[in-house]
């Protein structure tokens, strides 16, 4: 028997429970569940009152208003909702099914900074419920191929398109790997010329603009989508897996002077 809930997980976030959930000024106690706060150092029975989808009080006794609705939550543990970063939950459907991957570009160009995933997300993606029976009530999603694959984006899994997006762009992300086209190295010198592009780009905008600039490399769109990471605005989540790569990733970023954050997913 599965013993985990969430607060606004199983009670207020299923696709079911939303479409009956309290409205906004309602009382909704949840009673009998064993808590595990993030303020107490240990797990208690005790009881989490909630006006419309805020959390107003959780405790030991806690005193239920009259006319709130009550859910017996007995023989449950009741936690904080997970989040889980990296994924592509509400981007692919089925993996070997081409039409229903949505987390990359149809592209095969390296340089895809412009793309933002947050436009593909499907709320009502069958993995989403099975998420949130897992606790899981919030994931980054991201971005796939290509050297610079785009922008991730933060989400909620309340099943509903109107409630869903959180930030719609959190990060750029690049997978950096020793078989990508054989080399390592090769991926860090194209790294290293899409930087150098964006900052003349960013330098010379206004000429660019007028027409009087050299032909870029790269896409003019995708080169601009560098410039919050050259401002310290957004991080870059470079994808290393070996000692080599992270160690060429913080020269990397001591070098461009860019906050950089690193990930094996």
């Amino acid at each position: 028997m599965r013993v985990l809930l969430s607060f606004l997980l199983c009670v207020l976030f299923s696709a079911t429970a939303w479409a009956s959930s309290p409205a906004q000024g309602s009382v909704t106690a949840i009673v009998g569940a064993k808590i595990v706060p993030m303020t107490a150092k240990k797990a208690f029975v005790g009881t989490v009152l909630l006006r419309g989808s805020v959390i107003i009080a959780v405790g030991k006794k806690v005193v239920i208003p009259k006319g709130a609705k009550v859910i017996n939550g007995k023989g449950h543990w009741l936690t904080p909702g997970i989040a889980l970063a990296g994924t592509s939950v509400g981007l692919v459907e089925v993996g070997l099914e081409r039409s229903t991957r949505n987390g990359s570009m149809r592209s095969k160009k390296m340089l895809r900074a412009a793309f933002q995933v947050a436009t593909s997300f499907n709320s009502q993606s069958t993995v989403v419920p099975v998420c949130r029976i897992d606790g899981i009530t919030s994931v980054m999603i991201m971005p796939r191929g290509g050297l610079i694959s785009g922008q991730s984006a933060w989400v909620n899994l309340s099943g509903l398109a109107t409630t869903s997006l959180i930030q719609s762009s959190v990060a750029l992300h690049s997978h950096v790997h020793s078989n990508w086209r054989g080399s390592s190295a090769h991926a860090w010198l194209h790294l290293r010329q899409m930087f150098s592009e964006a900052r003349f780009l960013q330098k010379n905008l206004k000429r660019y603009e007028q027409g009087r600039l050299r032909r870029l490399r790269y896409s003019a769109l995708h080169l601009k989508a560098l410039f919050p990471v050259l401002a310290k605005k957004k991080p870059l989540v470079l994808q290393v897996n070996r000692v080599p790569e992270i160690l060429a990733a913080l020269q990397f970023a001591r070098q461009q002077k860019i906050r950089v954050v690193l990930s094996e997913v």
